[in-house]
């Protein structure tokens, strides 16, 4: 519960047909909350992931793993200043590593 994944999917051609396997392309993985994911929102502007979960936290990352804070702590962070955030590198909240960068089509749930 409360995994993170981001894709490339500029490999999909709409009108080719395309293997689920091939087309997703892992870009990162990391596990940005212990409880499930209620919602989540990509901002594209920043290229941030804004992630809240049932354990009642809010979350902001880079697209790469990187915590840029949690809503409501105490030390405050600019998303403009990467000296700002708590873990820009994904050091202390490393992405998980992946065996490779294909989608396990078994994971994916219905």
């Amino acid at each position: 519960a409360g995994h993170v994944r981001v894709y490339d999917i500029s490999q999909i051609d709409l009108v080719e047909d395309f293997s689920i396997s091939e087309a997703f392309i892992t870009v990162s993985h990391w596990r940005a909350h212990k409880k499930s994911i209620s919602s989540i929102e990509y901002i594209a502007q920043y290229k941030l992931v804004l992630v809240a979960s049932l354990d009642s936290d809010i979350s902001l990352w880079s697209i790469e793993g990187g915590l840029v804070g949690l809503m409501g702590q105490q030390v405050r962070f600019d998303i403009l200043d990467k000296s700002t955030w708590v873990d820009p590198e994904a050091l202390e909240v490393p992405p998980l590593a992946m065996e490779d960068d294909q989608v396990d089509v078994d994971d994916i749930e219905e």
